[in-house]
């Protein structure tokens, strides 16, 4: 990592080791090495998970860094696929320095949030990706007043995408 930048990953609702309101655990890993792989994956996950609450689970993580002193006023935030669509729908709350959106997804209202927000938003996406990010890149776009995108070859989904657009990232957030 470059000097000067500190990471922390969130691990969103039905990713990683995750607990289910009725108290069952889960952990959901995607297989991201096929199209129809990642069609599965998405089906699978939509059957236990919810993303209604996303934003507010973002909201609550930055309140908690402010709570400890963080200045939340210089967040870059990189999401990847649904944590991209999250990123996005978090914009009701928060002004982050950059937005890098992995993949993303169908999101209700993304044209107004993404025109509304003066974030500069970097939009990556294979051209054949299996859930679409590529054309749902291309319809958000228009609406962002300072965004760049960057399509990439192949089929590749969510951080499948992230080691073949790693500099690009880089020189978006300004090394």
């Amino acid at each position: 990592m470059t000097k000067g930048y500190s990471t922390l990953a969130v691990d969103l609702r039905g990713h990683g080791k995750s607990i289910l309101k009725d108290g069952k655990k889960i952990d959901f890993t995607p297989d991201l090495s096929t199209p129809n792989k990642i069609k599965e994956s998405s089906k699978r996950l939509d059957k236990f998970y919810d993303t209604a609450n996303t934003q507010d689970d973002i909201s609550l993580w930055i309140d908690a860094l402010e709570k400890q002193g963080v200045d939340t006023n210089h967040l870059i935030a990189i999401g990847s696929s649904m944590g991209a669509n999250a990123l996005i729908k978090s914009l009701e709350d928060i002004e982050y320095r950059k937005l890098i959106l992995i993949s993303i997804g169908e999101i209700e209202g993304a044209q107004m949030l993404l025109g509304i927000s003066t974030t500069p938003t970097l939009y990556i996406s294979s051209i054949n990706d299996a859930l679409g990010s590529k054309e749902y890149s291309l319809d958000y776009m228009p609406s962002t007043l300072k965004g760049k995108l960057l399509l990439l070859n192949g089929d590749k989904h969510g951080t499948a995408n992230l080691a073949v657009a790693s500099d690009e990232i880089m020189e978006f957030v300004g090394r």
